[in-house]
């Protein structure tokens, strides 16, 4: 299984077919789908929850092995903290810096994430920028929602971007009031 893009859409080819990320729902990208986490202190370090994970979306299920090795030796890519007025941005930063090239290369994107109690708080949401608008996020979303459920969803202070795509694809509602 992988994904592609052809002009502004994201399409999946999964063996003889290919079809739009679109027509996709969250069970139906398993395979491209890799869970790191808990972090713990590696989390901790980086000063966030221990209970932090990350969802991968993976531009090819080939890759999967070779990731999972990488995560298992603790090479994989985590956020940074918000960045400072005068430095690139987060997810700028995900995507650039030097060390987390040979994994982002691999990736379509990537949501950070922990459980605390009856809260699910997503830290970071990223999409590659050349596949964006292809519900992306949508559907790492309603991962998670299949992976917690009953659980309240809690979207840690949004950027500009990520608060017009929650109340845009109508998920304002799941990440509980705003301030």
């Amino acid at each position: 299984m992988r994904l592609f893009r052809q002009g502004k859409t994201v399409f999946v080819e999964d063996g003889e077919s290919v079809r739009p990320l679109r027509e996709y729902a969250a069970e139906e990208i398993e395979d491209l789908l890799m869970n790191v986490g808990p972090l713990g202190g590696v989390a901790a370090m980086f000063g966030y929850h221990p209970e932090t994970y990350v969802l991968y979306l993976l531009k090819s299920s080939d890759d999967k092995p070779a990731l999972r090795e990488g995560a298992r030796v603790g090479r994989f890519p985590l956020f940074r903290l918000r960045a400072v007025m005068w430095s690139r941005g987060t997810l700028q930063q995900f995507w650039e810096e030097k060390e987390n090239k040979p994994f982002t290369k691999r990736l379509a994107a990537a949501m950070q994430y922990y459980v605390d109690g009856d809260n699910v708080v997503l830290t970071h949401m990223a999409v590659r920028p050349a596949l964006r608008r292809n519900r992306v996020n949508s559907l790492l979303v309603e991962v998670l929602q299949s992976n917690h459920p009953g659980k309240t969803f809690v979207f840690d202070d949004p950027t500009e971007m990520g608060s017009k795509f929650m109340k845009g694809r109508g998920f304002a509602e799941l990440f509980g009031p705003e301030d």
